[in-house]
């Protein structure tokens, strides 16, 4: 089975957004690992988080981007994911870390 025709900008854009997940993700990991060091479960992935997350939205956006232009050119986005693994996805909050989000007044 043959590649889909991406053009290399393209591709690039979608390695760099994949990366972007993949290096959160491991944030995220080690987050985790320093709150059972500190006994402070939830706290570290919390912050990070908080600080972090919003900077994603850049990458949602391109990958949206992606997917709508790919199926307007005849390309299935599910088929160049899968070339790298498949679409990355964000690791779902801890329910100790949403434990620290404070509730709406």
């Amino acid at each position: 089975m043959s590649k889909p025709t991406i053009p290399n900008g393209i591709r690039s854009r979608l390695e760099y957004h994949m990366g972007r997940i993949e290096r959160t993700n491991q944030a995220i990991r080690q987050a985790r690992q320093v709150e059972v060091l500190a006994g402070s479960p939830g706290r570290y992935e919390w912050e990070y988080r908080i600080t972090h997350d919003p900077d994603l939205e850049a990458t949602w956006q391109f990958f949206a981007e992606f997917e709508r232009l790919a199926q307007l050119n005849g390309i299935d986005p599910e088929a160049v994911y899968r070339e790298y693994g498949g679409k990355p996805q964000l690791l779902p909050w801890t329910p100790e870390a949403l434990a620290w989000i404070a509730p709406a007044a």
